[in-house]
């Protein structure tokens, strides 16, 4: 018999996270480890390592458009080494 996260389907979560520029750590079976948990302490230094080493970047429009919808953003830097996460857009009233 499985446990109760077994049907669990992380799906929606890593797009929810994927559109809104975050990240998820999907960590299934922990009941099942004895001691301290390496793979939980090792998605929790990973996403500290993540907060440490984040900016901030924002912007205002110019002006509006006058029409409601979906704004795309796309954030690039020019650093190979570098991965990006930002959130894919923005719906505005117009």
């Amino acid at each position: 018999m499985g446990g109760p996260d077994q049907d669990l389907d992380p799906t929606p979560l890593r797009e929810l996270a994927e559109d809104t520029g975050g990240r998820c750590e999907i960590l299934k079976g922990l009941e099942h480890d004895h001691g301290p948990s390496d793979r939980l302490k090792e998605a929790v230094e990973s996403i500290a390592v993540t907060l440490r080493h984040r900016y901030l970047v924002g912007y205002e429009p110019q002006a509006p458009s006058g029409k409601s919808g979906w704004r795309k953003i796309k954030v690039e830097v020019d650093r190979p080494s570098v991965t990006i996460q930002a959130r894919k857009g923005y719906y505005t009233e117009g």
